[in-house]
């Protein structure tokens, strides 16, 4: 299964700051990654037991969730493209 740094080498010009967006949406990776992502929906976050775990752990997924937004609005430049990109109608409660 493809992970976020699978994504990274295939995709990412991190020198020059660059993600080909475009390309991955099209990937095998990505489909694979999305496959990936989609099996933490059966994660239980309660079988982190350190900070640091929890830490990584939300942070890993707040990153995938902005990759998957950017790749599926079709974003070229910036987030700032799509008003309220960070900002969810969703109630959680």
């Amino acid at each position: 299964m493809a992970s976020i740094s699978d994504l990274k080498d295939e995709f990412y010009e991190l020198g020059r700051g660059l993600v080909d967006y475009d390309a991955m949406r099209e990937s095998p990776q990505y489909d694979h990654y999305q496959d990936n992502a989609a099996s933490l929906r059966s994660f239980d976050p309660a079988r982190l037991s350190s900070p640091d775990e929890k830490k990584a752990f939300w942070i890993n997924l707040y990153n995938t969730i902005v990759i998957h937004g950017i790749v599926e609005l079709g974003i070229r430049a910036s987030v700032r493209e799509v008003a309220d990109f960070f900002i969810s109608d969703i109630s959680l409660v």
